[in-house]
C-alpha cells in the first residue's frame, strides 16, 4: 500500500509538471514512467531507490517538454512550430544536461541565428543597393561593391549563409537527438543521472 502510494503521488507531480503538453503526449510520457517503475519494482527495486533513480517529477517533465518542443522547432513533430519562449527553456535543459552541452548548443545556435539573419538581410540589401538605395552600402575587400554586381554576389553570399545556417541546425539537432537518446537509455536502465552527463558529453 505504501509503495502504491508513493508511486501515485511520483506520477501525479510528473503529470502535473507535463501541463504544457497535449493530452495524447502526456499520457504517453506517464505510461513510459509508469511502465518502468512496474518493471522496477517487478525486480525487486525498493520504491525509493527506483523513484531516486529518476529523479525529481518536474526535472523528469523537463526533458519530455524540452523533447517535443525542440522535434516541433525540428520539424520531425506534424504539429505547428512552437514559440519562443517555449524553444529556449527545452535548449536550455539539453544545454545543462552535459558538460558539452554548455559549449555546443549554445555556439550552434548562435551561429543558426546569425547566418539565418544574413541569408535573409544581405539579398535585401543587394536589390535594395541595385534599385540606388542610398542606405545599401555593400562594400567588400577591395572597396564598395559595384552596383551592377551587388545582385547576384549578395545572392551567392546569401545562399552560402543559408547553407552554413542548415548545417547548424543539422548539428544541433543530430546534438540534441544523440543526448535525448542517451537520457532515455538511463530512464530505461535506471542508470544514475550523473552517467547521462558523462556519455552525452563524449558523444
Amino acid at each position: 500500500m505504501i509503495v502504491e502510494t508513493k508511486v501515485r503521488i511520483y506520477l501525479q507531480q510528473f503529470e502535473r509538471a507535463l501541463r504544457g503538453l497535449p493530452e495524447s503526449e502526456r499520457q504517453d510520457a506517464l505510461r513510459e514512467i509508469g511502465s518502468h517503475l512496474e518493471d522496477q519494482l517487478a525486480a525487486g527495486t525498493d520504491v525509493d531507490i527506483a523513484l531516486a533513480r529518476l529523479g525529481q517529477p518536474d526535472t523528469l517533465a523537463k526533458f519530455y517538454l524540452a523533447t517535443y518542443h525542440l522535434e516541433r522547432l525540428s520539424g520531425s513533430s506534424r504539429t505547428a512550430a512552437p514559440s519562443l519562449p517555449s524553444v529556449l527553456p527545452a535548449m536550455a535543459f539539453f544545454a545543462s544536461a552535459s558538460l558539452g552541452g554548455l559549449f555546443v548548443i549554445p555556439v550552434l545556435a548562435l551561429f543558426l541565428f546569425v547566418f539565418s539573419l544574413i541569408a535573409v538581410v544581405l539579398p535585401i540589401a543587394g536589390i535594395a543597393r541595385a534599385f540606388g538605395a542610398p542606405w545599401a552600402l555593400i562594400t567588400g575587400p577591395g572597396g564598395p561593391v559595384p552596383i551592377g554586381w551587388a545582385i547576384p554576389l549578395t545572392i551567392a553570399v546569401g545562399l552560402v549563409s543559408a547553407a552554413i545556417a542548415w548545417g547548424c541546425l543539422w548539428l544541433l539537432r543530430l546534438y540534441i537527438t544523440l543526448t535525448s537518446k542517451v537520457y532515455r537509455k538511463w530512464i530505461a536502465t535506471a542508470r544514475p543521472p550523473t552517467a547521462v552527463a558523462d556519455q552525452a558529453a563524449h558523444t
